[in-house]
């Protein structure tokens, strides 16, 4: 296992208000010049290290069409040239669908996609929701208490909403297209937040049905540049050190800065909605809608 050390995350997330985008070199100034100010990530997270590559734990219930499907949404986020980074194994393993009310069944540091029959405790008109933890940390100073939330996504899983809803794989006869949502869901899966801007992007806030956009668009890759950057700056710079049980929750026992303390491990959960919106939930509350 990667040695990752809060200490230093800690001070890096402090030092750049949770917001940094890496190391400043010449290919983040070029990115930087082709970005509007809307367009600009407004938040890093980047995949636990010990999940790269990530070899896709996926329901034995889809189809041989819907895994063509899969393996496509997959290639094509791999297919960006993200400073080298390998995101995605080149198989993925067929394994036991999990079909389970109670999302603490996921939390295994595996990255599944699962075919849900039952679809309890989740929005009804939800198409798909993208799950991961994050772990918290509180800053003491005097009587203030600041909440710092690691960027770094842990146990993340895709469930798609075959309860109330079909997907299709047909480029023709579209409903909701698999793939389309899918890249999507692979966007928050890998860190990336919704992208408001008059560009075309797989990561917009809302789905239409029948809409078709199957790969990255050239703002995706840029974004997701930027959270990468962060990531492999931090681990070329520091020995990040990370203490965690088999399902890859951190403990309590590793040191942390004088005035810093462990939080919660906060869940979240982004769904895609029917109807074009999108639903943001920690910890089972609604943070934000976008629309």
């Amino acid at each position: 296992m990667k040695r990752i050390c809060w200490a230093v995350l800690l001070a890096l997330l402090v030092g750049c208000g949770g917001k940094g985008k890496g190391g400043g070199s010449s290919q983040a100034a070029k990115l930087e010049s082709g970005l509007n100010t809307d367009e600009k990530p407004t938040e890093i997270q980047f995949l636990h290290p010990d999940l790269l590559p990530i070899n896709f734990h996926v329901a034995e219930d889809f189809s041989e069409e819907e895994v063509d499907a899969i393996m496509a949404a997959k290639n094509s986020w791999q297919a960006i040239d993200t400073l080298g980074i390998k995101f995605f194994d080149k198989n993925i393993l067929i394994d036991e669908n999990i079909d389970e009310d109670d999302d603490q069944s996921y939390k295994d540091m595996t990255v599944g996609i699962y075919l849900r029959k039952s679809w309890e405790n989740h929005f009804s008109n939800a198409l798909a929701v993208t799950i991961y933890d994050r772990q918290v940390f509180y800053r003491i100073d005097g009587k203030k208490r600041k909440k710092i939330v690691s960027p770094a996504i842990l146990n993340p899983d895709i469930l798609l909403n075959y309860y109330n809803y079909k997907f299709t794989t047909d480029p023709v006869n579209v409903g909701n297209d698999l793939q389309s949502v899918l890249v999507h869901e692979m966007g928050h899966l890998l860190g990336l937040q919704h992208i408001e801007s008059t560009k075309k992007t797989v990561m917009y806030p809302t789905y239409s049905s029948g809409q078709i956009l199957r790969k990255p668009q050239e703002i995706d890759s840029r974004h997701l540049y930027y959270s990468y950057e962060a990531y492999l700056e931090f681990l070329r710079a520091y020995d990040y050190v990370i203490s965690g049980n088999q399902k890859g929750i951190v403990t309590h026992g590793t040191e942390l800065p004088e005035g810093f303390h462990f939080g919660e491990i906060e869940n979240v959960a982004i769904y895609l909605m029917k109807d074009g919106t999108c639903v943001h939930k920690v910890n089972g509350k609604v943070v934000k809608v976008e629309r």
